[in-house]
């Protein structure tokens, strides 16, 4: 059981297969409901976790960051494992 926000988000990434924003993490973190985050912005946390792992580990990292235009016409950070 991953009780970190990257461990969680690995988790999810690993099984869904496919990029997906923070929001889409959280909302699997949620179901899954291993961790329970306190905070007033848990998307943000999520996002600035895994963002803070990609700018450490660099080449290193097991996330690998990237953008989509969605259908609102801008553009959305996606997160995903290297493969």
């Amino acid at each position: 059981m991953a009780t970190t926000l990257n461990g969680e988000a690995k988790i999810i990434l690993s099984k869904t297969k496919k990029p997906m924003t923070a929001k889409q993490i959280y909302k699997e973190v949620i179901k899954r409901g291993n961790l329970r985050l306190i905070t007033e912005t848990p998307i943000a946390s999520l996002s600035s976790s895994i963002y803070k792992d990609i700018k450490k580990n660099g080449r290193k990292s097991i996330f690998i960051k990237c953008s989509k235009l969605s259908d609102k016409g801008n553009y959305e950070t996606l997160y995903s494992l290297k493969c």
